[in-house]
């Protein structure tokens, strides 16, 4: 029998002066989600207010310091049963939910120091390979415009 559980996320949606987003490689080896592309982003910890928790984020695994512009216009949700073989997760039913901020950086200096993250890049909107991204990844940096 699976394990039912509920995740709330937040993404920090990073642009830099160039209007580039700020993108990282997940380092998650042994799962569908190895090298695939994604935001500084996480888990909120319990009783923590969701904008401290993006800020935090965002400096564990990009190195940055960044300051929040606005909450992006939509949530999304995300079900998915597990893959029995993967570490993290084992024969587990999960639901992510996404909320995003837009995020301008403020200080700090572009290093991941996060075990979650291979490496990161600033990208054009245009020239984003979203097969390699996950999920709602496009959705999400189309926010920017509204």
């Amino acid at each position: 029998m699976s394990v039912k559980k509920q995740f709330c996320i937040v993404c920090a949606i990073i642009t830099n002066d160039q209007g580039e987003v700020l993108l990282t490689k997940r380092n998650d080896p042994g799962t569908r989600r190895h090298g695939k592309l994604e935001f500084p982003g996480g888990k909120i910890d319990f009783s923590e207010d969701p904008e401290v928790a993006v800020v935090r984020e965002a400096k564990e695994e990009s190195g940055l310091d960044v300051e929040v512009v606005r909450l992006l216009p939509k949530i999304y949700s995300s079900y998915y049963t597990s893959d029995p073989k993967d570490p993290e997760f084992p024969d587990e039913e999960l639901q992510i939910i996404l909320i995003s901020y837009h995020c301008k950086i403020v200080g700090g200096e572009f290093k991941p120091s996060d075990r979650e993250v291979i490496s990161g890049a600033f990208y054009k909107k245009d020239q984003i390979d979203y097969t390699n991204a996950l999920a709602y990844c496009k959705e999400i940096i189309e926010l920017l415009d509204k």
